[in-house]
């Protein structure tokens, strides 16, 4: 029996309770409790299942940080290598060691000063976010507002 049994069969003993001026027979009540029992423990299991899932996601939220930290790691230790190697391969020009072929290249890039701000050389970002907050409060005032609409939910609360 599910979770949802129990009203079926608190619907049924109604019925049949004004059908025999109140009288409900024994084994309908007897099912009632059993569909009760088994009902608490689904939800229970529900309940568990829903802590589970919740310790889960903060777990995978834990990997991705701890994965992030890995990568970049990784990619410092992959600098520091390339740099000690650079001037080993800069000064021998182009060389074959076993299967690899060693050179290097020049490039250019740019620096700027952290206070860098030449109007004629940047691009204007613009980034549009909306207030939810203020918009929930202008809303909550009745003020009507084109896109946006005010909806309530019930969140489960397990504790």
């Amino acid at each position: 029996m599910g979770i949802y049994d129990v009203t079926k069969i608190e619907q049924e003993i109604e019925r049949v309770a004004s059908e025999h001026e109140g009288e409900i027979p024994q084994e309908l009540l007897q099912e009632l409790v059993e569909a009760e029992m088994k009902s608490m423990e689904s939800i229970e299991k529900m309940c568990r299942y829903v802590r589970h899932l919740e310790q889960f996601v903060t777990t995978c939220k834990d990997e991705k940080e701890r994965i992030n930290t890995l990568q970049k790691q990784a990619e410092t230790r992959l600098d520091n290598v390339k740099k000690y190697m650079q001037p080993y391969v800069s000064n021998r020009g182009k060389f074959n060691v076993g299967t690899f072929k060693l050179s290097t290249r020049k490039s250019e890039f740019v620096v700027l000063s952290a206070n860098f701000n030449d109007q004629e050389y940047c691009k204007e970002i613009i980034e549009i976010k909306p207030d939810k907050k203020r918009i929930k409060e202008a809303l909550k005032s009745g003020t009507v507002i084109k896109g946006a609409t005010l909806m309530s939910k019930e969140n489960l609360q397990i504790k």
